[in-house]
């Protein structure tokens, strides 16, 4: 049997994981978004590329930005 595949309506995947997400506790937000950040600190910190670590001190930094905009929410 085929599928049958149906086109997206408009802002329809926007709501459906906004929906998604509301269910999620913000304890829970919070806890991972600052798991993710400590981990690519970690990893920042044994690496030797220059560029690596820039990048690992970026995906921590947002990390805790969007920590930050949870709270003011």
């Amino acid at each position: 049997m085929s599928k049958i595949e149906q086109p997206d309506l408009d802002g329809f995947d926007k709501i459906l994981s906004e929906a998604e997400q509301s269910d999620i506790p913000t304890i829970e937000t919070q806890k991972h978004l600052a798991k993710w950040g400590l981990k690519f600190e970690r990893y920042a910190s044994f690496s030797k590329d220059p560029l690596y670590k820039r990048s690992m001190f970026e995906q921590r930094r947002k990390c805790f930005d969007m920590m930050n905009i949870k709270e003011r929410s």
